[in-house]
């Protein structure tokens, strides 16, 4: 191309950058519960949380989950599933000897409980203190890992300036999610103010 000094030449982009919603629907959320992201359709029982999901059609985050550490690396899961049988995290729902797995359905009548697999000893009422025993005792680690930093670009986000997506919501059903965010500690006086 062949131009004097008073030629311009313009570049249009018919681009819009995706919202950061759009980016966790298409990006972040690829499965159920990788991620630690669930689409909630009142389609199912969500293992990681052991919860029955909402029916909003929400994308939620379950706000923390555990990794297996080195210690744990004879198991393949953190929780047994119906199709997986290697769990750290057992459920025992049975009248006979039989080992159940998280999310079936119990009969009240049945003798249930959680242990962790390396000790089958000790029997815990809920979930939640068959995982404490796993992590105090060094087989897990908590992960969250749905922050955003704003207004900040420091390699190690400062916490007045990290965030963390608690969810999607489409609260119009328009099709147009909105991103709900928590802070990730607490908001002080420089963020709220004195009144």
């Amino acid at each position: 191309m062949e131009s004097n000094v008073s030629d311009k030449c313009y570049v249009y982009f018919d681009l819009e950058p995706p919202t950061l919603a759009d980016y966790i629907i298409n990006e972040v959320y690829t499965t159920d519960g990788e991620n630690r992201l669930y689409y909630h359709d009142g389609m199912g029982i969500h293992i990681q949380i052991a919860e029955v999901e909402a029916e909003d059609n929400s994308y939620r985050y379950t706000g923390l989950d555990w990794d297996l550490t080195s210690k744990a690396s004879s198991y393949d899961r953190v929780y047994d599933t119906s199709t997986y049988t290697n769990g750290l995290i057992k459920f025992y729902c049975s009248q006979g000897d039989d080992y159940s797995y998280i999310g079936a359905n119990c009969n009240s009548s049945y003798e249930s409980y959680y242990h962790v697999a390396y000790d089958t000893n000790i029997h815990y009422t809920t979930i939640n203190e068959a995982i404490k025993k796993a992590k105090a005792d060094g087989y897990l680690e908590e992960v969250v890992n749905n922050y955003v930093c704003f207004g900040s670009d420091e390699a190690i986000c400062p916490n007045d300036n990290l965030y963390r997506i608690i969810g999607l919501f489409d609260d119009d059903q328009d099709g147009t999610y909105n991103a709900k965010l928590i802070k990730y500690d607490y908001a002080n006086s420089d963020l709220l103010g004195t009144n």
